[in-house]
């Protein structure tokens, strides 16, 4: 079996070789996988989804929150798997203090990945059905702790996101300005696949 230390390495060097860019991350993780056979694939899948579940605690939903001016069940799944994505050290340093975060974003980044499709995709390639071959532990959906944003209206969201998290709120707080590139963003990349 794939260790922990091993699923890690494989994070690191998906990153590196991608230029930190999720597709080509994602690529480059599918065809090491899939080079390597079904087993690694089962692996992958195992510690990928038993770190996602970890990081399931409000304290990192509000981050998200924070950082994409939303927070949707998709959306965080999206952002643990850019969490994850950024390694062992940024990973485990996050779950207690998401403030760490802020040397790993730029206000052009959106905090999303897309490492949940990994296993889906080398199945694919390898030919087998996914959930054939994937065998998890049961995992507990319950989130962690409790929302800082309970209790409060959206329109107050802002102070409190402020209050809890001030470094990262200083750069990304301001959700009219962000929506506003996100937008051009999307538009531009509409227009480019055109």
């Amino acid at each position: 079996m794939m260790t922990e230390d091993e699923f890690w390495a494989l994070i690191d060097e998906a990153r590196e070789a991608s230029g930190d860019k999720d597709h080509p991350m994602v690529d480059f993780l599918v065809d090491r996988l899939v080079a390597i056979g079904v087993k690694a694939v089962q692996d992958f899948d195992y510690w990928y989804h038993g770190f996602e579940a970890r990081a399931y605690r409000f304290n990192l939903w509000d981050t998200c929150y924070l950082l994409n001016c939303s927070c949707s069940d998709d959306g965080f799944s999206d952002f643990r798997a850019w969490l994850i994505s950024r390694g062992r050290d940024v990973y485990l340093r996050a779950l207690d203090d998401p403030e760490i975060l802020i040397d790993h974003l730029t206000t052009e980044d959106q905090a999303y990945g897309s490492l949940w499709v990994v296993s889906i995709e080398a199945c694919k390639k390898l030919g087998v059905k996914f959930p054939d071959i994937i065998d998890r532990p049961t995992v507990i959906r319950e989130v962690e702790g409790k929302s800082i944003l309970e209790g409060f209206k959206e329109s107050e969201y802002d102070a409190v996101l402020k209050e809890h998290f001030p470094v990262l709120f200083a750069k990304f707080g301001d959700c009219e300005k962000r929506d506003d590139f996100w937008f051009s963003q999307m538009k531009n990349s509409r227009n480019r696949q055109s």
